[in-house]
């Protein structure tokens, strides 16, 4: 897996920048502000489509971008800037609303893998845990490389509580 290599248009054609880092990567990427979700290609010159722009992406996929831009990345690597990821909005109509964004972590039956969206977590007051037990015993691998649970065991969450301490930890 770690030879195939996807890419944006975007970055290719010089019309975006590439980020100097991964995770300003991620979140030009999965900025549900801005729903900049491009679509990725096969090829460097991005005429073979993988998947279409404003999809919901696999773990998988995304580890293949972070590797493609940034050759460096690993899989615990990858996770962990997921896990970090979060957006926030104020309102335009009212400024003490304040949205919480952060991935949520899913399967899709579809393309059987695992996959990541960005949800609004919490409104006002920031809240980005998830219910670690659902995800790992009820998100199904399907044809992904890894399953959540080998994904967290990656980054040293075991339960609820490394889950709630890790994302603490890194606020």
């Amino acid at each position: 897996m770690d030879d195939i290599k996807l890419y944006v248009k975007e970055i290719e054609s010089g019309d975006i920048k590439k980020p100097k880092v991964a995770l300003d990567f991620l979140r030009l990427y999965f900025n549900p502000l801005t729903l900049n979700r491009f679509a990725t290609y096969t090829d460097k010159t991005c005429v073979t489509l993988q998947c279409g722009a404003n999809r919901m992406r696999s773990f998988d996929d995304v580890y293949l971008l972070l590797k493609t831009y940034y050759p460096k990345m690993t899989i615990k690597g990858t996770m962990h800037r997921i896990l970090v990821l979060k957006f926030t909005k104020v309102d335009p109509n009212n400024s003490d609303i304040v949205y919480h964004y952060a991935p949520s972590f899913y399967c899709c039956s579809t393309m059987q893998r695992i996959r990541i969206t960005i949800v609004v977590k919490a409104k006002t007051k920031p809240n980005y845990t998830w219910d670690y037990d659902y995800i790992i015993n009820n998100v199904q691998k399907y044809n992904s490389k890894h399953s959540w649970k080998e994904l967290f065991d990656m980054v040293g969450i075991k339960n609820q509580q490394d889950l709630t301490d890790y994302l603490e930890k890194t606020e």
